[in-house]
């Protein structure tokens, strides 16, 4: 399996559309998104995206087929610290390393090219498959926000978990 990464395009977002709008996928992700995409969302989406230097979203290939995407969002380059986005959007890919891969080459690229010193993220609590993929990449819990998030009727917590720059440590 070789898996690589591509800055975001115009010619990548229907696809991203299929994926938001896919309920098991987008069940997870932040609001605006799991209230459902069009293609128009995702142009404007873009077009504030490609102004905007405090992000950067690559397409995650897998043997030239997109698969996700992963970004760094919320670029802080005076308190040296980002956030991650990711989304595994082809489901015959969870479960089979391309996020743990894909965690690899964000936080190296935030590390080692941006110098950040911290990267955090956000998950749901219900999102256990991804909670064991962070925790065993590193992350750790920092702040659980109670019953934040409502998921088909309940409520769930929100997890703010982190990693350090380990070539500062």
């Amino acid at each position: 399996m070789n898996i690589t990464y591509r800055e975001i395009t115009e010619d990548d977002l229907e696809q991203r559309v299929d994926w938001f709008n896919d309920k098991e996928v987008g069940q997870y992700l932040g609001d605006s998104v799991r209230e459902g995409t069009t293609l128009e969302k995702q142009r404007e989406w873009l077009k504030k995206y490609q102004q905007d230097d405090e992000r950067i979203c690559y397409v995650i290939e897998v043997d030239d087929k997109p698969v996700g995407n992963v970004a760094l969002i919320e670029i802080n380059k005076t308190d040296e610290n980002a956030g991650i986005f990711i989304m595994i959007g082809d489901k015959n890919y969870w479960g089979k390393g391309v996020a743990k891969d894909a965690l690899k080459f964000i936080t190296d690229y935030g590390f080692q090219k941006l110098g950040m010193h911290k990267i955090w993220l956000h998950v749901f609590s219900p999102n256990e498959r991804a909670i064991r993929c962070y925790e065993k990449f590193g992350f750790i819990t920092e702040a659980r926000h109670t019953e934040m998030v409502k998921l088909d009727g309940a409520f769930h917590d929100e997890i703010f978990m982190t990693i350090t720059n380990p070539g500062l440590s």
